[in-house]
């Protein structure tokens, strides 16, 4: 009985630790909206963020699941980063 209870509250803290998670990502996701793009790629940097923001809404129930969320994120923070209108110039 005691390691069915340890069981159920292993799973219940790995399902905290992953909406925590999920939480970070989306705060993340938020502050990507701040990134200009070049002229005429507003719509697509749009979809992209609709994109990764349902995703982040629908969560996670796995490891796995949160890899692939945040690679999908890390995928459009390229794009973004590709497609800026400025860049920032580095320091001399």
């Amino acid at each position: 009985m005691v390691h069915l209870a340890l069981a159920v509250l292993g799973v219940v803290a790995a399902d905290n630790a992953l909406a925590a998670r999920v939480e970070t990502l989306a705060f993340h996701v938020e502050r990507l909206r701040a990134i200009p793009v070049q002229v005429g790629l507003e719509d697509e940097k749009a979809r992209r963020l609709e994109e990764v923001e349902e995703r982040v809404s629908a969560g996670v129930d796995s490891v796995e699941a949160f890899s692939k969320l945040y690679h999908a994120i890390d995928a459009v923070r390229m794009w973004l980063w590709e497609n800026a209108a400025e860049r920032p110039a580095v320091a001399t």
